[in-house]
């Protein structure tokens, strides 16, 4: 039963924790992403399907730190309510109250590693879709009657009127090819996205193209119907904001590559592999950390403030240690495993080495 109420305890402010993280985060996907998200074609349940759809990407990021944060809240609690010195009293052994953080981790380990084989890969290319969609609808959106637009690369567009059905009165001057511009004049014309492309489709109807040919003077060309492909000018940097090209390959995937015969895109691939598989554990890696530091921690404000001081400072250094072994591993300096593997090695030494001071100590 006590195993339990501390488990609840503890598992409260963690969600609470994780939810807070989460919101930060698409708080800050949202800023980077304040050009596409904020367009003229855009819609509250865009916004909402995107943030939906990086929610497993988050929450692998985010989970580590909620569960530190977490259980010193919830350890916290039970220190302020003298509930661990009353547990103590009837001879309860402190190391035994880390065994709530640690289901905890093995819990929120195994929701992760459901997301990053499943769902964590399938919603960042779903956001990628969904943001290439966005772009295009934006760009057509943003062609206003009498203005010349200048967002395609190397068009400039002019329309006398727009309506649901498209343009009508066009005018595109295509200064794509040196010294040889079109000058295209259609009756209606009606855009529409070109795919992964990240560009639009004119399909222009009822019209005439004017090409200067050179020596040969203007060509003249009359149509009925005519297609114009065009890229927009900054779409690579706006997609740039929502790009997380480690995660989206699936562990199949990411199999596959790291088995076949090309030695450097395997050797890339198998450490892919075991960084996602660093991330899964690192809640489970951090748990024992958390909970030495919940329960030894002392009574008050300063004891609280002392206990996330010191666990934001030990996920910092987990963090950092994370990057630099990734990158001596990208430089090929550090096998994959090792690479990815010690920071949670180094973190389950120190939880346990800590379990080990507090049992000899006792709690405060």
């Amino acid at each position: 039963m006590l195993w339990r109420y501390v488990f609840r305890t503890v598992a409260g402010p963690t969600v609470a924790w994780l939810l807070f993280l989460c919101a930060l985060f698409y708080l800050v996907a949202f800023m980077r992403g304040i050009d596409v998200l904020l367009g003229n074609a855009v819609g509250p349940l865009d916004v909402l399907g995107v943030f939906v759809l990086l929610t497993p990407q988050f929450m692998v990021q985010v989970a580590p730190v909620a569960l530190l944060l977490g259980t010193i809240q919830g350890l916290g609690r039970l220190s302020a309510d003298q509930e661990l010195t009353a547990a103590q009293t009837v001879g309860l052994a402190p190391t035994s109250l880390v065994l709530a953080p640690l289901a905890l981790g093995l819990l929120l380990s195994a929701v992760l590693g459901v997301l990053a084989s499943t769902l964590q890969p399938l919603g960042i290319r779903a956001v990628r879709e969904r943001i290439v969609q966005l772009i295009q609808r934006n760009a057509a959106a943003d062609v206003a009657p009498g203005q010349f637009y200048q967002g395609l690369a190397g068009l400039t567009v002019y329309v006398e009127r727009a309506d649901a059905a498209g343009w009508h009165h066009v005018l595109v001057h295509d200064g794509r090819a040196p010294g040889r511009p079109v000058l295209t004049l259609a009756e209606h014309a009606a855009p529409a996205p070109r795919g992964p492309e990240q560009g639009l489709s004119f399909r222009l109807t009822r019209g005439t193209s004017h090409a200067v040919d050179g020596p040969n003077g203007d060509v003249v060309t009359t149509f009925a119907a005519a297609e114009l492909n065009a890229t927009l000018n900054d779409s690579r940097q706006k997609l740039s904001s929502f790009r997380f090209s480690r995660e989206e390959s699936t562990l199949d995937e990411l199999y596959r590559v790291s088995t076949g015969e090309d030695a450097e895109a395997s050797r890339a691939a198998r450490l892919v592999l075991h960084e996602r598989l660093r991330q899964v554990l690192a809640p489970l890696s951090l748990a024992m950390i958390a909970g030495v530091a919940g329960v030894s921690r002392r009574g008050g404000n300063r004891g609280r403030s002392g206990a996330i001081a010191v666990t934001l400072l030990v996920f910092l250094t987990y963090h950092l240690l994370a990057r630099t072994t990734q990158s001596l591993g990208e430089r090929g300096e550090w096998p994959a495993l090792l690479a990815s593997a010690l920071p949670n090695v180094l973190a389950v030494g120190l939880g346990l080495a800590g379990a080990a001071w507090l049992s000899r100590r006792g709690a405060a």
